[in-house]
Parts: structure tokens; sequence; C-alpha cells
């Protein structure tokens, strides 16, 4: 699978590329507007290119004992193949050769739950006016955020826009972080009822992305807990919430 052919198939049919191919996202701690939607230029390309898991030591990313429903005309015997890609989206440009963009995308940065580290709000482990960045329908239908390792993602539906917050537990406990957050938590000045991603539901990583279609915003967490990135979980989470893996 190519990365235009990766970017079109999340689009497309999001359960099915979430659940067998490994995405990693990358964020960006550049300042952005709290209460509004933040344009952000995402590209996608493949991990190891060079690599196609069948070479002796061939540790290629996302491939590690990982298999996958085939979707060829001439199908194997078991129906699976092991020739499963693993993608990256990152910010700016074409870092890679190959690499497919631009993706517009509305961005949620990361705030900091007590600490100043990485140069994002502190906030003072006090969740009671969370700072949300919105998912509307500007840019190519993707919300994008950093990958989540130990954070909460907080989310309402608002005139068809996603309010999203990404909490990062630095200067804290990422599950005890949750419960807080869900005990007293509100966006600031977007009063609704939120909903919660975090350490509760996932043991090591995850990356949480939104796509929109003509019936509104679709948001996920795909997770894996291995070096390889491995999936080994796929939820979605909005809207009508279910574990698909």
């Amino acid at each position: 699978m190519t990365p235009q052919e990766a970017w079109q198939t999340l689009r497309d049919d999001p359960e099915y590329f979430l659940r067998w191919y490994p995405l990693k996202m990358a964020g960006s701690n550049l300042p952005m507007v709290a209460g509004a939607a933040n344009p952000k230029v995402y590209s996608i390309y493949k991990l190891h290119p060079d690599r196609d898991g069948t070479a002796p030591g061939d540790t290629k990313r996302g491939h590690h004992g990982a298999t996958r429903p085939s979707r060829n005309k001439v199908m194997n015997f078991f129906n699976i193949s092991k020739n499963i890609s693993s993608f990256h989206m990152s910010t700016g440009g074409l870092p890679q050769i190959g690499a497919h963009g631009p993706i517009n995308a509305c961005y949620v940065p990361m705030l900091n739950w007590n600490s100043d580290s990485y140069g994002m709000q502190n906030l003072n482990a006090d969740p009671t006016a969370l700072p949300y960045y919105v998912a509307d329908n500007s840019g190519d239908g993707f919300m994008a955020t950093g990958q989540l390792s130990g954070c909460c993602f907080a989310w309402q539906e608002v005139g068809g826009n996603l309010y999203c917050s990404h909490v990062n537990p630095a200067g804290g406990d990422g599950g005890t972080m949750q419960d807080a957050m869900a005990a007293t938590g509100q966006q600031d000045g977007a009063p609704g009822p939120l909903q919660f991603y975090g350490r509760r539901q996932y043991a090591a990583l995850a990356s949480v992305v939104g796509l929109r279609n003509n019936a509104g915003w679709r948001l996920y967490a795909q997770t894996s807990a291995d070096s390889f990135h491995t999936v080994n979980g796929l939820r979605r989470l909005h809207p009508n919430p279910v574990v698909l893996r």
C-alpha cells in the first residue's frame, strides 16, 4: 500500500485501515488558538519502505507477528497477508521520499496536567476550564493530535463540530488524572458533558484520529503495546462507542 492509497483508505474505510495498519501520529508544540479550529498541514509516509518483512532480521515496524485479511483478488490458502505497511503522519512538508500530502487537518495540541514542560499550557491539575480546540468542516475532514502515552483525550459534539482537549499527565499519573477529569472536567465556556479516553482504556500507546464524512465526525483510537507499534486494539470513540478489535 502506497502512502496515497493509505490516505484514501483511511478516509474511505477508517475501520478497516485502523484495524490492520499501524498509524503513528506526530504532534506539534507551536502555539494554537483555543476555542477555534487550528489548521495544520500533515503528510503521510511509509515507515521502512525499503523492507517487506520477509528477510532475516527484517524487523519492520508494525510487522511483529502481525497478519491481516487479504484484499488481493488471488487469495492465499488462509486468506491472510503478512505484508502490512506501517505509516507515520507528521506535520509540515514531505519529510520522506514517496510521502503523500498535503493533508489539511484540524489540529488538537497537547496540554500539560501539572507541569510547564514542552512549553505547553499548564492546567495546574485543574480540569474545570479545559481549553478546547475545534474540529469543524474545514480542511480535508481530518482531526489530528499527537500520540497518546498516558494522556487523556476529552471531547464533546457541539453543532456538528467536535470540541477536543488532549491532556498529558506531566506532573501526575495518567490514570489518576483521567479520574479527576471525569469527575469535574469541563471545557472553558462550553459546559456540555464530556467523553473521555485515557489510561483507563489503553495500556501503552494510542493514536486518536477523527474523520469527517457526510454523516459527521467519527473518532477512533488505535492502540499498540510494543516498540514495533503492532496494532493490538481499535475503538470507535464517537459516535456510538464500540470496541472494533
